[in-house]
Parts: C-alpha cells; structure tokens; sequence
C-alpha cells in the first residue's frame, strides 16, 4: 500500500460542506425482448442526407453506420432508457438523452448535425509568449474548453482528452481503482526508454511543471477544476519547454472565476456515485481424472487412501470423475465481490471588480472488488485568487493540495481459475508464514501455485 501528497503550497482552512444526493439511475431491462433503433441522419444546414455517420447506443457495443440516404438501423436492440450518439468527421457530436427502447417494437430518430469546422479563432497560451489565435500560431496547438468537456472524467485529466485530439492515444492499461490514463503524442521524436514504452507528455497546470509519472499527474488533478486544455505536440513542444517535452505538452489552465459576471458568487456541489462488479466469472470444470472412493477419499494405484498429492489418475486420464462428498469452492466469490464509488465535489467562484477566485474540495472513494483491500482513496483541495493591486499591477496566486492512497495488490489474480474447484484459496495456514498473514501462500500442494 502506497501512500502519495502532493503539495504546491499551503496558506489557509475553508469549511466546506458537505451533501448528499444521489444522481437517479434508469433501469435497463436486458432480459425482455429485443428492440429496433432506426433513423436518419440529416445536414443541419442543407437537409441532405450524410452518409458515414456512427450511430451508437451508449453503454452497449450496438452501433451502426449510416448509408448513402443517411438512414441507419440497429436490429436486436435491448429494451430500456439510453442515450443514442451521433458521430462524424467534421460535424459536432450529437446525443440524444433518455431514448426509450421498448421490447417488440421500433424506435425511429432523426439526427441534424451542424459543421464544426477547423476551430482556427481560438486564443492559445502555451504556445506563445503573448495569448493569440491558432490561427496565428506558428506551432499545432489543439485547444478544448469548458464547452468541450460537459462530463467529467473518472480518469482525471488524461481521459478528458480522448477522442477530442487528433494524434493522442490515451489508454487506461488496467481496470485497477486509481489505475493511470497513459498518454501517447503522436511525434516522431518521443522515442522509447528501456522498458519500451513510449515516453509520457509534459504536464503543466496553471505555467507549473508537474511530475512526469503519469499515475500521480493525471489522478491527482481533479476534472471539474478544468477550465481548458491545451496540447502541443512534436519538436515545437520541445523548442518551447525544453527537453523534457520530447514527447508533447498537456498544458492545463484550472478556474479563476474569471467567466462570472462581475460581482456575482456561483456555489457548486456535485455527488456521483456507481458501483464495480466483476463481470464474469468462468465456469471451471466440475469434474476431475484422479481415483477417488465414495467417501470422497483420493486414492492410489493400488486403491489405498492416500493424501491428495500422491493420488493417482484413472486408466484413461479422462476428466469424466465427478468429485464425490467434497466441498467445492467458487474461487471468483473468494476474492471479488461488488464495490461501490463515490465522489463528492464542491466549489465556490466569484468575481469582483479587483478581485476573482475559485475554491474547490473533492474526494474519491473507489475500494474496488478486491475482498479485504482499500482501493483508491483521493481527497484535492484547489484555490486560485487574481488581485488587481494597482492599474498597473496584478497578483494571481495558485495552491493545490492533493492526498491519496493507493491500496495496489501485488498479486496478480488473473491465474485464480487454474485452481481446480475443490481447493480453497482462502484456507488457513495452521503456521502462517508471513506475519498478519493467516492464509496458505500456496493453497494447492499438488500445483505449488500461490
């Protein structure tokens, strides 16, 4: 278990206050009979038909590709609530929300997208001394703003920019709580190091550079403190912040208040809650090719009772000998069970007219479906404050604070099914040999598996 702080700097306590609401969960019915989502998708300024639009259901791996007409169909749909999205080259996404997919019957939407050309007219920071446009930057900046980032990402600020910049491969390697997003630019010059993994892009929040370790950069800032983002990419990322951008700039710019109207104070509380289950199991073979009497006693050649591990096989090693009066066990139940998340977030921004700030507390608690670990644990404290001294003089102060805790198992429980079902892996150890540790390291002494 690792324990991680990250500090930028310390200078005062808020009070802050704490809700409880729960967002409302639709229950989708997957049992019943199927649906069919049928549809067209239209130009929103011409009213032509487009074709090569992708159709998708949220939360299913359903989909479908619109045709020269533009029309779609998704056959075999299952039956419930959903939101439906519309996706192509060029054009804005567009989600429909709370579709209802009824059993036996067919649902027929109409999807209007409008252009969303080359976004040239946006102001960029990081890749110039002075704010400009990208169209007068000399360097590729791809920029998202708050409009581009309406959810936020459990993954933190790698997985806000998936799918929404060309030539970033973001990848979450494991489903573990607290898990990293790793990040690829595309750049010919980001090389490899001698694990032969593609060297991480430069974080830089508010003109700071963070750590190059992904899983303490992109875990410990929180999504919703996110006002835009910048990346850059290739050897002018390297030009401008040195060699440690080799491999690309993720530059993050967080809330100061500044959008506000002057003199107003926006408070925000958001509480989110899921669960984690373990999605299948597989189902082990019940029978075994070992002699064994019906007391459920193993046997040897000869017949006699014998200890497991020198029991013996049956003439034909044929795995047809159902196990007789002996306790089987269902390894998944063992070590996995369902595991709920819960992250509460509260802020508070304001704008005067020499002063604006935004103040932010969050905490996450993922313990995950590993039985008896922790999970992750994270709690980020955030405050930025812009004073305006004098006409020609201004002072902008930054401080984020963020604790985490990271209960990371170092077993790897992938090999659980190769354990045949009578043996319980969560035997006792009449002499434990680790201390604290009361279960058998090597619960199977015919394997030496542990």
């Amino acid at each position: 278990m690792s324990t991680r702080r990250t500090l930028a700097f310390s200078l005062l306590v808020v009070a802050l206050c704490s809700a409880h609401s729960a967002d409302a969960q639709d229950t989708v019915n997957r049992r019943g009979g199927r649906a069919h989502l049928t549809g067209q998708a239209l130009d929103a300024r011409t009213g032509e038909p487009l074709p090569g639009v992708n159709i998708s259901i949220v939360g299913t791996n359903l989909g479908a590709t619109t045709s020269e007409q533009g029309r779609f169909s998704i056959p075999n749909a299952p039956s419930g609530v959903f939101a439906v999205e519309a996706r192509r080259l060029g054009f804005a996404l567009q989600r429909r929300e709370n579709v209802r997919l009824h059993a036996d019957s067919t649902t027929t939407l109409e999807f209007r997208l409008t252009d969303a050309p080359l976004r040239l007219d946006q102001i960029v920071t990081s890749a110039t001394i002075d704010a400009t446009t990208a169209a007068k930057s000399t360097v590729a900046v791809d920029h998202l703003s708050a409009e581009d980032l309406p959810v936020p990402s459990i993954s933190g600020a790698s997985g806000a920019i998936m799918g929404k910049v060309p030539g970033a491969m973001a990848m979450r390697p494991s489903g573990r709580p607290g898990a990293e997003t790793n990040i690829v630019l595309r750049t010919p010059i980001s090389g490899f190091d001698f694990q032969r993994d593609a060297p991480p892009p430069l974080f830089v929040v508010d003109g700071v550079f963070l750590n190059q370790s992904q899983d303490r950069t992109t875990q410990d800032l929180e999504t919703l403190d996110i006002a835009s983002i910048e990346v850059l990419k290739g050897a002018a990322a390297s030009a401008l912040y040195g060699s440690r951008a080799a491999a690309g700039v993720i530059s993050v710019t967080t809330n100061r208040g500044k959008n506000l109207g002057l003199g107003s104070v926006e408070y925000s509380i958001r509480y989110e809650r899921g669960e984690d289950q373990f999605v299948k199991a597989l189902q082990k073979n019940q029978h075994h090719n070992f002699q064994q009497n019906d007391q459920g006693q193993w046997l040897d050649a000869n017949g006699n009772v014998v200890p497991r591990s020198q029991r013996a096989t049956t003439p034909f090693n044929i795995m047809d000998q159902p196990y007789r009066n002996t306790p089987l066990y269902d390894a998944a139940k063992q070590l996995f069970q369902p595991g709920g998340y819960n992250t509460v977030t509260s802020s508070v921004q304001g704008n005067t007219a020499a002063t604006n700030f935004f103040a932010s507390y969050s905490r996450t608690e993922n313990p995950g479906i590993l039985k008896y670990n922790d999970g992750y644990d994270r709690q980020t404290f955030r405050l930025n404050v812009d004073g305006q001294v004098r006409d020609n003089l201004s002072v902008s102060f930054s401080l984020n604070h963020a604790r985490s805790k990271d209960d990371n198992p170092a077993t790897n429980f992938d090999s659980y099914y190769v354990f045949d079902p009578d043996v319980n892996l969560l035997s006792i150890d009449p002499h434990p040999r680790i201390a604290g540790f009361i279960y058998n390291i090597v619960p199977d002494s015919v394997s030496n598996r542990t």
